[in-house]
């Protein structure tokens, strides 16, 4: 069969020369393939050298804008968390959204990197003009900030969002109690909003303890405030917030983890280490777990489930395998054979997102599970959840 040199493909940019023989009936269908081929490879080749250089000359840019694309995907979280490990490297510090320093998206500051207030979540782009005009409201105290929300025609949901992500600056120790606050206020009346205003220092700013004392408001003409039967409608109103309040107040650590994680994507004023270590010093972090435990050593971690595969091997034997992350790293843990079986007579399998708190021992590339638990604790944001609660009860 005659064969034909090709001595050089040109086309799409492809420079190197070819020097190949091939069968001359399928001339076409192989140059084809070999340009196609080659332009891909130089293509992807350009594009890694240029993010390489990127990254290294300019890694703010590089990330802000990987961190502006990564918002636009529906796996936000998991890209995130790709790049939020990655900033350290590089002395990059992803600060947290702040309504007095924030923009509405991603922006440089000095060498880091501000959360914009539109990625947090809940934010959509209809309220993005409300927060506008929110920001640029004259706020001095929270009383006044409860009232500029309420203005702006800014939900409930938003502004409890901006709380309890740290943005409007209250402590991890006061944001349950503000968003308590947020939703007491909503409950109130004009003329309730004014005096509450007008008197809010006599109070030291805290509503909760004004509306205990609502009996003895006082108007400007030295009369009553109102009837004792509006007390009593503002507190069947308001019963499931107060529910919703005391069950978060029990561990402030890990409702700010919870909320921060879910509106974020990560939690920047907590670790999962912080919350559970108190209960148990000898937790250590997954980092910690790849540096310190030796091969075949023993370990307590605390983590969050990512990916499950639970099946069957070719001897028989079940496994349950997941991938496990928190704010230091990544890895795969597994529970075998009579173990599982053990643990699935007692317990559901664990299911993406869910805390878990595990025992086992090192491998060369996996932790091998001697126990865990699914941890039942848990941040609560709406009033439907309490139904569950009250179920369980």
């Amino acid at each position: 069969m005659q064969t034909q040199r090709i001595k050089s493909v040109r086309s799409l940019g492809v420079r190197p020369t070819l020097d190949l023989e091939v069968d001359s009936v399928d001339h076409n269908f192989f140059a084809e393939g070999i340009v196609v081929s080659n332009s891909h490879s130089f293509s992807y080749a350009t594009i890694a050298a240029s993010t390489v250089y990127l990254k290294h000359k300019y890694p703010q840019q590089f990330f802000l804008a990987c961190l502006k694309i990564a918002s636009t995907r529906g796996d936000f979280i998991e890209q995130f968390q790709l790049i939020q490990h990655e900033l350290p490297h590089f002395g990059i510090e992803l600060l947290p959204p702040n309504v007095a320093k924030s923009g509405l998206a991603f922006s440089i500051e000095g060498k880091n990197i501000r959360f914009g207030l539109g990625e947090i979540k809940g934010i959509s782009d209809k309220s993005i003009e409300k927060l506008k005009s929110f920001i640029s409201s004259d706020i001095d105290s929270d009383f006044k900030l409860y009232n500029s929300a309420k203005d702006a025609r800014l939900g409930i949901g938003i502004l409890s969002s901006l709380i309890q992500s740290g943005a409007l600056g209250h402590s991890i120790k006061d944001r349950s109690k503000k968003v308590l606050e947020a939703q007491l206020w909503n409950l109130l009346t004009p003329k309730e909003k004014i005096f509450c205003i007008n008197n809010e220092h006599k109070y030291n700013s805290d509503l909760v303890i004004m509306l205990k004392d609502y009996l003895n408001w006082i108007d400007s003409n030295g009369k009553k405030f109102t009837k004792d039967s509006r007390l009593s409608t503002i507190r069947k109103n308001s019963i499931g917030y107060f529910k919703i309040y005391n069950l978060n107040s029990r561990n402030e650590l890990l409702a700010s983890f919870f909320y921060e994680r879910m509106l974020l994507g990560f939690s920047y004023s907590t670790t999962m280490k912080m919350v559970f270590g108190d209960l148990n010093p000898m937790i250590r972090n997954l980092d910690e777990i790849d540096k310190y435990v030796r091969l075949k050593g023993s370990f307590e971690l605390t983590c969050i489930v990512k990916d499950i595969l639970q099946g069957k091997s070719k001897s028989g034997n079940i496994y349950l395998k997941m991938k496990i992350f928190d704010e230091t790293g990544s890895n795969y843990a597994m529970l075998l054979g009579d173990k599982l079986a053990k643990y699935l007579k007692q317990a559901e399998a664990p299911k993406e997102e869910d805390i878990l708190y595990i025992t086992g021992e090192k491998g060369e590339d996996i932790l091998w599970i001697n126990h865990m638990e699914i941890q039942n604790h848990k941040a609560y944001t709406k009033l439907s959840e309490l139904k569950n609660i009250e179920e369980n009860e």
